[in-house]
């Protein structure tokens, strides 16, 4: 029984680690919208600095995906914050549609 338990724990330590990354922040359950600045950014991945976002695919399983059809685009910018990059909605016009 005792020589099984190390195994076990180390089944169990790569397993926990697997799922808790499959969602952001760990989240588990239905999540209508997952959106990363690094990555479906209009629609492929990380853009240039300082390009209009104008379509950015919901990481998601649900396919919500985003559109500044209607609206100003948001801007992107790489390695902004903590070296990782943004999305930039400016308050006043900026938007994106579901």
């Amino acid at each position: 029984m005792f020589r099984k338990l190390p195994l076990l724990i180390i089944i169990l330590m790569f397993s926990v680690g697997y799922l808790i990354a499959q969602a952001p922040g760990g989240v588990t359950g239905s999540i209508e919208v997952w959106l990363k600045a690094d990555a479906g950014i209009n629609g492929v991945g990380a853009d240039t600095d300082g390009d209009p976002v104008n379509t950015w695919v919901d990481q998601g399983t649900m396919t919500n995906n985003a559109s500044a059809a209607n609206l100003a685009s948001p801007t992107y910018y790489d390695s902004t914050l903590n070296y990782n990059p943004v999305v930039v909605f400016d308050g006043v016009n900026d938007g994106m549609d579901f």
